[in-house]
């Protein structure tokens, strides 16, 4: 299998969890240009989260080789992974929304943080099967099991929070 089945392989479980909460806006859709544009920030975060963790490693947050201890491979996985990338997909959620005329109901921050979530998993996971192109099969394969519904969740929980601040409880 080539090139391209890889990045099929890489993006399609992205898409799959967009159409379906796409589906889920019923009262008013959001223009697919704002939906692209989302998607298109969630990619750029994958690579901003890189400007945060990095200096929290040179910082000593956590140890920038192999993880020997538990308390390292903890430190590792919130200083070096989560903290940066959903701080930097909040960021970037922030700025798609902020001037959004189409942000005009609370289900649409579950929709757009969608979108940003599942930009940057869809890259991501294009990262991780190009390094590992030899199994990729199987790395996509536990990544679309696994990591995007990780990302699509964690995104829908930052929808509804940002949501709430936005339009009140």
């Amino acid at each position: 299998m080539g090139f391209t089945a890889m990045l099929i392989a890489a993006v399609l479980p992205a898409i799959i969890l967009l159409i379906y909460i796409y589906n889920k806006d019923k009262v008013q859709p959001e223009p697919t240009k704002w939906l692209v544009k989302g998607f298109l920030f969630g990619v750029i975060s994958a690579f901003a989260s890189t400007l945060i963790s990095s200096p929290l490693g040179w910082l000593g947050f956590y140890t920038t080789g192999e993880a020997a201890t538990f308390r390292e491979a903890v430190s590792v996985a919130f200083f070096g992974a989560a903290i940066p990338e959903e701080a930097a997909k909040l960021l970037m959620l922030w700025l798609l929304l902020r001037k959004n005329p189409y942000f005009d109901e609370k289900i649409d921050g579950v929709v757009y943080a969608a979108c940003v979530g599942m930009g940057f998993a869809a890259i991501e996971n294009v990262m991780y099967l190009s390094t590992y192109y030899s199994t990729w099969v199987t790395v996509g394969l536990t990544r679309a099991l696994i990591s995007v519904p990780g990302h699509f969740m964690f995104a829908i929980a930052m929808g509804y929070y940002y949501s709430l601040g936005y339009w009140g409880g």
